[in-house]
C-alpha cells in the first residue's frame, strides 16, 4: 500500500532565511502520491526543455515552491508571472502542472456577469491564471488588483450575501505588456514542447515531483526566493 508523501518544512526562520513566518513555524500539506514513484529526473527535463533561456529555467524551478509559500503567508513582497510563449500548448503546460498542488482558477474576461460574483469566484484560490495577451485598461486594472492583493467584495454562486476577502491568489498572466519587475514582475520565456509531458503534468505525481524538485532547488539556493 502507497504511503502518503508529507512535504514537512520546519523551523522555517531557520530553514528559510528572509521569510515571515509569524503565524506558523511549522507547516504539513498532504500529497496521496509514494515517494518512490516521483520522478526528478522527468521534472528537471520538463523544466528543461519548456523554458527558452536560463534565467527563465531558474524562474520556473523557484515556482512551484513560492506558489506553496504564498499560501503559507510567507513572502514579504509579493510576486506576479508573466509567460511569454510561442504557442498556447506551452504555456497551458506550465499552469496544468501546477494543479496537482494548488487551486488554478482561469479568469474569463468575456462572461463578466455580475461583478460580485465574478470575484467570489476566486475566493480561497492559490493561483489566478489569464491567457488575454492584450488588455484594456479596465482588464489590467483588474490584474493589478490581485498583484497588489486588494480587498475585494464576492459573493459565491448561488448565495445571496457578500463578504470580504483579500486577492492574495498568485497571478500567472500571458500579457507580457504588463512586465514591471519593480512590481514584482518574474518573466518565464517558453519555448515549444512535444506531447511527452502530457500524462506528467496533467497528474498529481507530476506536480508534487515538481514541488519537490523546486524545494530542493530553493534549498541549494541557501532557501532564498531569488527570482531574475
Amino acid at each position: 500500500m502507497k504511503r502518503k508523501y508529507k512535504k514537512q518544512l520546519h523551523n522555517l526562520k531557520k530553514q528559510f532565511p528572509g521569510l515571515k513566518s509569524e503565524k506558523k513555524d511549522l507547516y504539513f500539506k498532504y500529497f496521496d502520491v509514494a515517494y518512490e514513484d516521483m520522478d526528478f529526473a522527468l521534472a528537471e527535463k520538463f523544466i528543461d526543455e519548456v523554458t527558452a533561456d536560463q534565467e527563465s529555467k531558474h524562474n520556473l524551478k523557484m515556482l512551484y515552491a513560492y506558489v506553496m509559500q504564498n499560501e503559507m503567508e510567507l513572502h514579504n513582497f509579493k510576486h506576479f508571472f508573466v509567460l511569454d510563449s510561442p504557442d498556447w500548448f506551452s504555456s497551458d503546460a506550465v499552469v496544468k502542472s501546477l494543479e496537482g498542488i494548488a487551486k488554478v482558477n482561469y479568469i474569463d474576461f468575456y462572461d463578466m456577469g455580475t461583478p460580485t460574483v465574478w470575484w467570489g469566484q476566486f475566493y480561497k484560490t492559490d493561483v489566478i491564471y489569464s491567457t488575454d495577451k492584450k488588455m484594456d485598461t479596465n482588464k489590467v486594472n483588474k490584474l493589478k488588483k490581485v498583484i497588489n492583493s486588494d480587498v475585494v467584495t464576492g459573493r459565491l454562486s448561488g448565495r445571496a450575501d457578500t463578504f470580504e476577502f483579500p486577492l492574495n491568489s498568485v497571478l500567472i498572466t500571458e500579457n507580457t505588456d504588463m512586465l514591471n519587475k519593480a512590481d514584482g514582475g518574474v518573466l518565464i520565456k517558453l519555448k515549444t514542447i512535444s506531447s511527452e509531458f502530457t500524462d506528467f503534468i496533467n497528474g498529481e505525481i507530476g506536480s508534487v515531483s515538481l514541488l519537490v524538485h523546486s524545494f530542493n532547488y530553493l534549498n541549494q539556493n541557501n532557501g532564498k526566493i531569488d527570482f531574475r
